[in-house]
C-alpha cells in the first residue's frame, strides 16, 4: 500500500516543481513587459520636452521677426525670451529624473518619480498660469501702445486671445496626459 502511494506522491512533487518553473518564468515575462510598458510611457512624457523647446523657440522667433518690426519694445521681445526660456528650463528640471537608466531601477524608485514628476506638474500651473496672464496683459498693452488707435488694437488683441485660447486649451491636455500616464505607471507597479 505504501508503494502506491510513492509513486504518486513524487509524480506530485515533479507538477509542483513544473509549477513553480513556469510562474518564475511568468513574473519574469510580467516584469519585462511591465518595464517596456513604463519605459514606452516614459519616453511620451520626455516628448514634451522637445514640444516645449520648438513652442518656446516659435514664440521668441515670432517676437522677433513678426512683433519687434511693428515696434513692439525691446523690453517686451526680451521678456518673452526671458519667459519661453524659463518654461524650457522648468520643464527640462521636471523631467530630468525621467530618463531610460531611472526607469530600469527598482520599481518603487520609479513610481516615486512618476509621483514626483505629477506634483511639479500640479506645481508648474501655479505659475504658468498667472505668468500667461501677465505676459498676454503687457502683450495687449504693447499693441496699443504701437497702434494708438482701440478699434485697429482690438482685432489683434481678439486674435492674441482666441490664441491663448487655442494654446492654453492643448497646453492643458497635454499637461492632464502626462498627470494621467504617470499615475497609470504608478498604479501599474502598486499592481504588480
Amino acid at each position: 500500500m505504501e508503494n502506491e502511494y510513492i509513486p504518486e506522491l513524487e509524480e506530485m512533487r515533479e507538477q509542483l516543481g513544473l509549477l513553480k518553473e513556469k510562474l518564475s518564468k511568468e513574473e519574469i515575462v510580467n516584469e519585462r513587459l511591465l518595464r517596456e510598458t513604463i519605459r514606452n510611457k516614459a519616453d511620451y512624457i520626455n516628448r514634451q520636452i522637445w514640444i516645449t523647446v520648438i513652442a518656446a523657440t516659435a514664440t521668441v522667433l515670432c517676437v522677433f521677426v513678426a512683433l519687434r518690426p511693428m515696434n513692439f519694445s525691446m523690453a517686451f521681445c526680451l521678456g518673452t525670451t526671458a519667459l519661453m526660456a524659463a518654461c524650457v528650463i522648468y520643464t527640462w528640471r521636471m523631467h530630468r529624473n525621467v530618463t531610460p537608466s531611472t526607469m530600469n531601477k527598482d520599481l518603487l524608485t520609479v513610481a516615486k518619480i512618476m509621483r514626483k514628476l505629477k506634483q511639479d506638474y500640479q506645481e508648474w500651473l501655479k505659475f504658468g498660469i498667472p505668468a500667461a496672464l501677465l505676459w498676454f496683459t503687457w502683450f495687449s498693452y504693447e499693441i496699443y501702445r504701437t497702434s494708438q488707435d482701440i478699434k485697429m488694437a482690438l482685432p489683434m488683441i481678439i486674435g492674441g486671445l482666441i490664441g491663448g485660447a487655442v494654446g492654453g486649451f492643448v497646453g492643458n491636455r497635454q499637461n492632464k496626459k502626462v498627470m494621467r500616464i504617470c499615475d497609470e505607471i504608478v498604479k501599474s507597479i502598486e499592481g504588480e
